[in-house]
């Protein structure tokens, strides 16, 4: 019968499968970033933009 450290990871072993999940992932985000027709980050962020000085409307009391 297994005991439990046999099914136990170690900090090492997970730090690196993490690893290896993280590089897999951001690189399967570059590539299909490539295939796409995406927005520069100037223009996103200009889109994301929210203005903080908003003025009331004519009509609205202040």
């Amino acid at each position: 019968m297994a005991s439990y450290s046999d099914f136990v990871m170690r900090d090492e072993d997970i730090e690196q499968a993490a690893d290896l999940f993280l590089t897999l992932w951001q690189e399967n985000i570059r590539l299909w970033a490539t295939e796409k027709d995406l927005l520069p980050h100037a223009e996103l962020a200009a889109l994301l933009e929210v203005p903080l000085d908003t003025k009331p409307d004519a009509g609205e009391d202040a």
